[in-house]
Order: structure tokens, then C-alpha cells, then sequence
């Protein structure tokens, strides 16, 4: 009689342990497909976000030229939401402008009130010592001494700033680190 309960106790340890690892195979198989869902979902929004955050992008700018404080602080929100950690991104955009230097694509044609060359400090840009903010992971605003709001754009490789001013288009492209 004292094999019956030890039996029934190696049975059942056969039988949990069986279990288990069906269990353990079906959310393994489970992760799996969740993973493969969210990469393919991924996938499918990423060009519904690209064409949103350029467009929003646009709108900033248009905000922010036009003096309208509200507007682009409701439009960078809205940016930022989409982007998913933009303090994160914030701080290493801020880390990849200091001590980079930038050249005009066209030193004959440059935003009045920039010179041919920036180059960004940990709080300013030079020449003119003007303070700029990071507000987005690849949006830079220019903070002029008399009020004036500059935005410029990074580009997806890193290697230029985009800005306009007025009906025109600028470029600054990066020469060092």
C-alpha cells in the first residue's frame, strides 16, 4: 500500500510537469505570434507616420513663423506624441548638435540673420551666441535676440538642416563631427 500514494504522486508530477511544458510551449508559440503582429503592424503605420510627422513638421513652422506660441506648442505635443519617446530623442539630437559645425548649401543665399557657417554649442549657435531648443528628435528652434524663432529641420540621414524663412528654402549641411 505504501507504492499506491507514491505511484499516484509520480503520476501526477508526470502529468503537471507534462503540462507545463505544453504550456510553456504554447507561449512561447503565443509571443511569437503577438511579436509578429506588432512588427507587421509597425510596418503598415510607419509611412502614415512618416507623412503625418512631415506634414505636422510643416505646419510647426508655419506656426511658429506666423508668432502663433499656442499652436506650435499643441503641434510639437501632437509630434511628440507620435514619435513615442521624444525624450529620448530630444536628448540625443541635443547630443549630436554640440560641437557640430554646419556650412550653407548656398553662402550666397542664406536666412538673413545666420552666417554661412553655425556651429552649436551645448545652449547656443555661432556667430550671433543665439540660444536654440530641441524640440522634437530632428527639430531645432533658432531663438533670435529680438524674439524672432527660427525652425530648422533634420533630415532623416543626419547630414542636413532645412528651414524656411519667408517663401524660401535653406540648407545647412554638416562638415564636422
Amino acid at each position: 500500500m505504501v507504492c499506491g500514494p507514491l505511484l499516484v504522486t509520480i503520476a501526477c508530477l508526470v502529468i503537471s510537469s507534462t503540462g507545463a511544458r505544453a504550456d510553456s510551449e504554447y507561449e512561447r508559440e503565443l509571443k511569437q505570434l503577438v511579436d509578429r503582429r506588432n512588427s507587421a503592424a509597425a510596418a503598415a503605420a510607419a509611412p502614415i507616420n512618416d507623412k503625418f510627422r512631415a506634414e505636422a513638421e510643416q505646419l510647426l513652422r508655419q506656426a511658429t513663423q506666423s508668432g502663433n506660441t499656442e499652436a506650435a506648442k499643441r503641434i510639437k505635443a501632437a509630434i511628440e506624441d507620435a514619435a513615442g519617446h521624444p525624450t529620448d530623442e530630444m536628448k540625443d539630437l541635443h547630443k549630436q548638435l554640440v560641437g557640430s559645425t554646419w556650412t550653407a548649401g548656398n553662402p550666397n543665399q542664406m536666412r538673413p540673420g545666420l552666417g554661412a557657417t553655425l556651429t552649436f554649442t551645448d545652449t547656443q549657435v555661432n556667430p550671433g551666441g543665439y540660444l536654440y531648443e530641441v524640440d522634437s528628435r530632428n527639430t531645432v528652434t533658432i531663438l533670435f535676440k529680438g524674439g524672432d524663432r527660427q525652425v530648422m529641420l533634420l533630415d532623416k540621414d543626419g547630414k542636413q538642416l532645412k528651414l524656411t524663412f519667408g517663401t524660401s528654402d535653406y540648407v545647412y549641411n554638416r562638415t564636422s563631427p
